[in-house]
């Protein structure tokens, strides 16, 4: 186990002295608290940052003292009790989503008690209040936080706890709080940029099963030529993939491209976009001089292909700035919170489409 560093160190120093109540409202500047534990400002600027980051300060203000934030301000609001996070097992969390995770259990952790992850199949149990009842009882949960829950999951959950979604198949009506982005309007964005270019052969394959995403996608590139495509049916835009499994991939790009020659794809798990550079590879089809490709996710180790994928950036920060406000909040509902996928001006895999198409 790495040891800690000096900053480190006095970043826990000065969060239990917060939750001790010695600093009510800021913290003193960084001449004084290196005065009183011994160490040198620079030190004492690493260790704010620490805190920042974990959510116990509010951003620097420009010759301002340090600010706590207000979760800890207003600490009759904070309920007691256990976190339980869930998250899918057939989905593979890229770097960003992990780190996403564990942030949210440690801010949780910093702010109000213990935080336990598990992963369930969200897909596979249709009424999963046995499931989800035994689960909160192992960990004395008293909050939930959802990872891309399915609908009945989401619901569910909301019956007994306080429940947070990022992301997920949530049901208009449904009185939690959330925070996701539209896949209708990435959708969309990525296919405006790709038409730009001049592409018309956009196809955007879903995974079997999910017939409302299905129709958000369809949606979404529809909407970026105006409601009509000029070449595709509606089914066309959005062929499904029946199996998540890798080895059938293979045979879904081989009919995709022998029936709908497409020029453009637009992508959304990291998985997806492995298995198609694959197949591209092993079939000479050239990104992104044949075919060009998008992926509404990011992933650093991806920066590593060749071409470099375009790729979108979630704004992490925006949302865990949310989940700290529904705990402010005492974790009272805070309705649906959309944010908005940042596409990468970087990357090599789009360019126009070739005369011939791919």
């Amino acid at each position: 186990m790495r040891k800690p560093t000096l900053p480190h160190l006095l970043a826990e120093r000065l969060m239990e002295e917060i939750r001790g109540g010695a600093w009510p409202s800021e913290l003193p500047g960084t001449r004084v608290l290196a005065q009183r534990y011994g160490v040198d400002r620079k030190t004492c600027e690493s260790a704010l940052g620490i805190l920042t980051e974990r959510g116990f300060l509010d951003p620097p203000a420009h010759g301002k003292r340090r600010r706590i934030h207000a979760a800890f301000r207003d600490r009759e609001k904070v309920v007691q009790g256990n976190l339980l996070l869930l998250h899918s097992t057939r989905q593979v969390l890229g770097a960003a989503e992990q780190d996403y995770l564990w942030k949210i259990a440690g801010i949780w952790r910093d702010l109000v008690g213990e935080a336990f992850v598990e992963r369930v199949d969200f897909g596979r149990y249709r009424r999963p209040a046995a499931s989800l009842g035994r689960l909160i009882d192992r960990h004395g949960a008293s909050a939930c936080f959802m990872l891309v829950p399915t609908a009945g999951w989401a619901a569910e959950a909301a019956k007994h706890l306080p429940t947070y979604c990022a992301g997920g198949d949530i049901e208009p009506d449904w009185t939690g709080t959330l925070s996701a982005f539209s896949i209708r309007d990435s959708v969309r964005d990525a296919a405006l940029r790709l038409r730009e270019l001049g592409h018309e052969r956009i196809v955007s394959p879903i995974e079997g099963g999910w017939a409302k995403g299905r129709s958000t996608v369809q949606d979404g590139i529809l909407s970026a030529f105006d409601g009509k495509h000029p070449c595709y049916t509606r089914n066309d835009l959005a062929p499904e993939f029946p199996e998540p499994v890798a080895e059938a991939w293979p045979g879904y790009w081989r009919k995709c491209f022998a029936s709908l020659k497409p020029t453009a794809f637009i992508l959304r798990e990291e998985s997806h976009l492995l298995s198609l550079y694959s197949f591209c590879a092993q079939h000479r089809i050239r990104i992104p001089t044949d075919l060009s490709v998008i992926l509404l996710s990011h992933d650093e180790r991806l920066e590593w292909l060749q071409p470099k994928p375009v790729m979108a950036r979630y704004p992490y920060v925006k949302a865990i700035n949310h989940f700290r406000s529904w705990i402010s909040n005492g974790l009272q509902p805070l309705g649906r919170h959309l944010l908005t996928l940042q596409l990468s001006e970087e990357g090599q895999s789009i360019a126009p489409p070739a005369a011939t198409g791919a």
